[in-house]
């Protein structure tokens, strides 16, 4: 159990290290679409969420430098809205977390347990380690609105 902990904080941890805010779109691909993201089940508004967007499980989890889309966004009444725009057709998953103290990563406290919550796309669950990509994916094909429960454990 310590072990799938750390090895799930640690991919998070480093997924926030680079959350940063999305690049300006460029031109539109063709059927391009708006991922929007609603992070719910936080226990505070304290700080900001972390999104990363991933396309075809390159990168997921935990590797932000291959995530095609990062945004950091404020909080408000426990919840956030990640909003992707310009995603072309395809698989998807997303990986975000709640950096309540605003420096830039998941942190964690004894044994390497996330002290700040975390999600995936699905709701993906994350079984002896970090979420995996044929749990966390979906399809984008159109304008999509998510839903993503933020998960806290080490609190």
């Amino acid at each position: 159990m310590k072990a799938i902990i750390a090895a799930l904080a640690g991919a998070f941890a480093m997924s926030g290290a680079a959350a940063v805010a999305q690049p300006s779109p460029g031109p539109a691909a063709a059927g391009a679409a708006t991922v929007t993201v609603q992070v719910v089940g936080m226990h505070s508004s304290k700080g900001q969420v972390q999104c990363l967007l991933y396309a075809g499980g390159v990168g997921f989890p935990g590797k932000p430098d291959k995530a095609v889309g990062k945004l950091t966004v404020p909080i408000a009444n426990e919840a956030a809205t990640c909003a992707f725009s310009n995603v072309a057709p395809g698989d998807y998953a997303i990986e975000l977390f709640h950096d309540e103290n605003g420096n830039g990563k998941l942190d964690t406290g004894f044994m390497g347990i996330p002290s700040e919550g975390f999600g995936a796309s699905n709701d993906a669950p994350e079984k002896f380690g970090p979420p995996k990509y044929a749990d966390a994916k979906f399809q984008v094909a159109g304008d999509q609105t998510l839903t993503i429960h933020m998960t806290y454990i080490g609190k």
